[in-house]
């Protein structure tokens, strides 16, 4: 390849292109450059981070090994856990129940939600 054909003068003044040593606004516009380039690593990371660290759900549990883990909470726990679960197989199921949430004495035991969770599982229409 041939070098283009360039006069002396024209690459002299090219060399003699310098930057400014002070940047124009001072202090505060490198200050508000380095602000700006920080919200914008981290913006970056706040996107990418939830896509790294996304974790997986836990679908392999059968039923038994959940209600068998449920069943070492403490009775109030239990029963919110119960109707938590409940309500994941069928919402039409915790529908019905709702009713009976807010009674007095009306509150489902924990084994009878325990018996609708596997009621549900053997048919989840039920």
């Amino acid at each position: 390849m041939a070098e283009p054909n360039i006069p002396d003068e024209m690459l002299a003044g090219l060399r003699d292109i310098r930057l400014p040593d002070v940047a124009p606004g001072g202090l505060i516009a490198e200050i508000a450059v380095a602000v700006g380039f920080g919200l914008l690593v981290a913006c970056a990371i706040s996107f990418l981070l939830p896509l790294i660290s996304r974790k997986t759900r836990e679908t392999a549990n059968s039923l038994r090994d959940q209600l068998s883990h449920i069943s070492t909470f403490p009775e109030p726990q239990r029963n919110v856990a119960l109707l938590h679960l409940i309500r994941r197989m069928s919402p039409e199921a915790a529908a019905s129940l709702k009713d009976r949430l807010y009674r007095r004495d009306g509150f489902p035991a924990s084994g009878e939600l325990e018996q609708l969770a596997l009621k549900l599982e053997a048919d989840p229409h039920a």
